[in-house]
C-alpha cells in the first residue's frame, strides 16, 4: 500500500461526470443526451469545459448568437455553481460520498448564458487556471513553512513545468520539481475541509501547538468542534472523505499531508453528510494571534 501512494497511484483516478444542458438552452425538439466523460481527480473542471461546451454548442440551432464579453459557460451543481478553482476529486466527494450508488456519476449542469460572477471565478483560458493553481501553491506553501522564498525562486520556465506535470499528471516529475519547498516539517497545516453548500474552512493550525502524534481526529476538533467536539471517533460523527475513502479520525496528520495532499499543495477532505440539526458552521474561522497573518491577497470568492 505504501508504494501504491509514494508512486503516486492516486494521481492516475479518475471520476465519472455526466452534464447535461441548462434547459433553458434547449432549443431542439428532443433533450440532448448528457455528455459523460472520466476526469482526473487531480485536474480541474475548467481543463475539460471547452471540450464539453464543444459538444453541446454543436447541437445548438444555427445562428444561436453568444454575447463574448457576458455569456461565459458555467457548471452547477445541485442547484450551486460549481466552485470550479478546487480540484474535481474534492468536489466529487463533498457531491457524491455516501450516497447509495456510489458508481454512479457526479451530475452536472451546464449553462451558456448568466455566468454568476458573484459567485465564482471566471477561469475560460489555460492561463487563469494556471494562475489560479500557482496561487493555491504559494498559499499552501505560506501556511507550511511561513513564508514562500521556494516558490517566488522558481524560474518561469520551472513554473511551466511543474503545472505541465500537474496537467499530464507526471507524479515523478512534480515530485521532483517540487521538492525544493516539501523538505522540512510544517509550520502549519495546510489543510482545507469542504463542506456542504458553499462552504470550506481552513485555519493556519501551528503544529507546535498540536499533539506530538497529531491525528486527523485532533485536527478536525480543532476546526470544527461543533461536528467533532473529541478527536476520538463518536456515535453520529460525519465521515471525513478523501480521494473517494473515508478516513479514520485515529490516521495520522503527518501521514496524510505526505501522501495525499493534492498538487496545490493542500490536503482537501471533504465533510459530505452532517447530521440532522448540525449546527451551522463558520465559512472563514478567525485565526488565532499567534498563528501570525497570511499572505496578502485580494478577497475571493469560496
Amino acid at each position: 500500500m505504501a508504494d501504491f501512494f509514494s508512486s503516486g497511484g492516486l494521481w492516475r483516478d479518475e471520476v465519472l461526470v455526466s452534464v447535461t444542458l441548462d434547459p433553458e438552452e434547449r432549443t431542439t425538439i428532443s433533450n440532448p443526451e448528457p455528455y459523460f466523460c472520466l476526469v482526473p481527480r487531480v485536474s480541474y473542471f475548467p481543463l475539460v469545459l471547452p471540450e464539453i461546451e464543444r459538444y453541446f454548442r454543436a447541437l445548438l440551432p444555427a445562428g444561436t448568437t453568444f454575447d463574448a464579453t457576458k455569456d461565459l459557460p458555467w457548471l452547477e451543481v445541485q442547484g450551486q455553481p460549481l466552485r470550479w478553482q478546487h480540484p474535481v476529486g474534492c468536489l466529487y466527494d463533498l457531491y457524491t460520498a455516501g450516497k447509495a450508488d456510489v458508481s454512479a456519476p457526479l451530475p452536472l449542469v451546464l449553462h451558456l448564458r448568466k455566468f454568476p460572477t458573484a459567485t465564482i471565478i471566471p477561469m475560460h483560458s489555460p492561463e487563469a487556471v494556471r494562475a489560479e493553481f500557482m496561487q493555491m501553491v504559494k498559499e499552501a506553501t505560506f501556511l507550511r513553512d511561513g513564508n514562500i522564498k521556494a516558490v517566488n525562486s522558481l524560474v518561469k520556465e520551472q513554473t511551466e513545468q511543474i503545472i505541465a506535470a500537474m496537467t499530464n499528471r507526471d507524479y515523478a516529475l512534480f515530485e521532483r520539481l517540487t521538492e525544493a519547498f516539501r523538505g522540512q516539517e510544517p509550520l502549519r497545516f495546510p489543510i482545507r475541509v469542504h463542506l456542504p453548500g458553499t462552504t470550506h474552512v481552513q485555519l493556519p493550525i501551528l503544529a507546535a501547538e498540536m499533539p506530538a502524534e497529531c491525528t486527523l481526529g485532533d485536527v478536525m476538533a480543532r476546526l470544527l468542534p461543533t461536528l467533532f467536539p473529541s478527536p476520538a471517533p463518536a456515535e453520529g460523527s460525519p465521515a471525513v472523505v478523501a480521494f473517494g475513502a473515508a478516513l479514520p479520525l485515529s490516521t495520522p496528520v503527518g501521514w496524510l499531508l505526505r501522501r495525499m495532499a493534492y498538487p496545490d499543495q493542500f490536503l482537501h477532505l471533504a465533510v459530505p453528510q452532517l447530521p440532522p440539526g448540525a449546527p451551522p458552521c463558520p465559512t472563514r474561522p478567525r485565526c488565532p494571534p499567534s498563528s501570525g497573518p497570511p499572505p496578502h491577497r485580494p478577497p475571493r470568492r469560496g
